[in-house]
């Protein structure tokens, strides 16, 4: 009896998503062609002379500063906004599937079971259930309502449609940006196993780096094009923008724009302030994890399981956060060390 009091339950292995993208055959080689599409807003011209030819079968990323129009192009492809010029072709028997940063369509008080089965009603409860089992949605989670969701969690959802959807030409935006580590990596493999086409938005490096064969970089309004993956892209961008960069410094001098001076030094500010900020919290968090895993680890809770298992939700958390910050810290260092 004395040996079962002291007993303590191990840790039970995290739960998986394990899931894979199947597209319907069919389609063309030409999967999408643009050719000198137009786009303004309140007459400011924000894409001009766009071209872009995506074939079968290719991991094509697009990249860009916010603001540049990488979700205004997605929604002209999807048919969501019209062109002002130019032509917009999708190819034959292509099937769409859209994953939206925005999750829009997730604002309603319907459960996930319903949300699921309303748009793909051509499917068998059961199938719906065995998917949603897969992305963790199982026993009463399936009756959980829309609205209180986290983002991680409706991003889940959307994936479900996904994969149930069988499209051939998959168009995310963003689609990791809700998703913890372990979901992150499931829909890597996923992505990198799927047999259809793909356009992604993401600032996601190491992401875009393992998948990409195509970049298509956003810049003053115009495409550029790279045929590899992310270090081939930034190998080839500096080459690119060397001279630009050279030009806008002599002009810069010549006009003495102090407006634009101006506005340059305040962004600055802003990034320190970010990168001080995250760095003070990046230390608080460190030091609190180490006490924590020290409390962890003291004789007198080894039977005490609920303290345990609060401690190590604490750390899990703590960690989640930590990891924030170094992707905050590390977006503000490197648009800092851009500007320098």
């Amino acid at each position: 009896d004395r040996i079962e009091a002291q007993i303590v339950k191990p840790d039970e292995p995290e739960e998986e998503i394990h899931f894979q993208f199947k597209s319907e055959h069919g389609a063309g080689n030409d999967i999408l062609i643009m050719e000198d599409v137009c786009k303004s807003f309140e007459n400011k011209p924000l894409l001009r002379d766009v071209n872009m030819h995506i074939r079968k079968g290719e991991h094509v990323f697009l990249l860009g500063d916010n603001g540049t129009g990488k979700s205004t192009l997605v929604k002209l492809i999807m048919g969501q906004l019209t062109p002002d010029g130019g032509e917009i072709e999708i190819g034959t028997r292509v099937k769409i599937g859209y994953f939206d940063q925005a999750q829009s369509d997730f604002k309603s008080e319907k459960s996930v079971l319903d949300c699921v089965y309303d748009s793909m009603p051509s499917y068998d409860i059961g199938i719906i259930r065995n998917a949603l089992a897969a992305f963790l949605f199982k026993g009463d989670d399936v009756y959980k309502k829309i609205d209180m969701l986290s983002g991680g969690e409706r991003a889940r959802i959307a994936l479900v449609k996904l994969m149930l959807s069988r499209c051939n030409f998959l168009i995310l935006d963003e689609p990791t940006n809700h998703l913890d580590i372990p979901s992150k990596e499931a829909l890597e493999k996923a992505l990198f196993h799927y047999d259809g086409t793909m356009l992604i938005i993401s600032h996601d490096r190491y992401f875009i780096n393992k998948l990409a064969d195509r970049i298509f970089h956003i810049e003053c309004g115009t495409i550029r094009k790279y045929d590899g993956n992310y270090d081939f892209f930034l190998t080839h961008c500096e080459q690119d923008t060397a001279p630009k960069e050279q030009t806008k410094k002599k002009t810069d001098k010549k006009e003495n724009d102090y407006f634009r001076q101006k506005e340059f030094a305040s962004e600055q500010r802003k990034l320190k302030s970010i990168i001080n900020k995250n760095e003070k919290r990046i230390s608080e968090l460190e030091q609190a994890i180490e006490e924590l895993r020290n409390a962890v680890l003291q004789p007198e809770l080894a039977s005490d399981y609920e303290r345990v298992l609060a401690l190590t939700k604490q750390i899990s958390d703590a960690e989640k956060e930590l990891e924030d910050c170094y992707e905050q810290w590390e977006t503000a260092s490197q648009k800092l060390e851009d500007m320098i």
